[in-house]
């Protein structure tokens, strides 16, 4: 699943009010991962949901002794799986990134006490519901050719910034069969 709900620096909190917007930033706290480090693994207790304000974030699982990769979060993305109580795929930064992250019980009781935040808290997860579905229709079904042009089509920056064995990964074919579909595709 991608999450593409792209806003720029702190724009996940787009659309709040200025009111919903500081109760927010009240509890959020900045932290940053050089490349490759790790925010969550598999098996995890999610203390903290993260965003992202700088950088990239890829979700995976380990699958037969590799890695399939099932997310990658940008700039003003959610990190999807951090919602979970339980992290089942692991998170690491692709590049140096800055998260913000607030404590889950926190956010939790906000919701509780907060329409607005409660709806925020509820578009994110329509959205990642959105990405997930999004991706079994029109990715997993096609053939790995087709599934390239799309992921073309549909989020050309990838290239730019996803190792393309990290993309093969996504795709679920290996890098060499990823090669060989780009060469036929130029």
């Amino acid at each position: 699943m991608l999450c593409m709900e792209k806003t720029g620096k702190t724009g996940v909190l787009r659309g709040m009010s200025p009111a919903g917007t500081e109760v927010l930033k009240a509890y959020l706290e900045k932290v940053s991962y050089e490349r490759n480090g790790v925010i969550t693994n598999e098996g995890d207790e999610n203390k903290y949901v993260y965003f992202v304000e700088e950088g990239l974030v890829r979700g995976y699982i380990g699958l037969d002794g590799r890695e399939a990769t099932f997310s990658f979060s940008f700039e003003g993305d959610p990190v999807v799986s951090t919602f979970r109580p339980k992290a089942i795929v692991a998170e690491v930064a692709m590049e140096p990134t800055i998260l913000l992250r607030i404590n889950r019980e926190r956010l939790e009781s906000l919701f509780a006490v907060s329409l607005e935040l409660a709806n925020w808290g509820r578009k994110i997860m329509e959205r990642s519901f959105f990405d997930a579905e999004n991706y079994f229709v029109n990715y997993f079904w096609k053939n790995k050719a087709e599934q390239y042009a799309l992921l073309l089509r549909e989020h050309p920056r990838l290239l730019q910034r996803v190792p393309l064995k990290d993309i093969a990964s996504y795709l679920n074919v290996t890098p060499q069969s990823l090669s060989r579909i780009r060469a036929k595709t130029k």
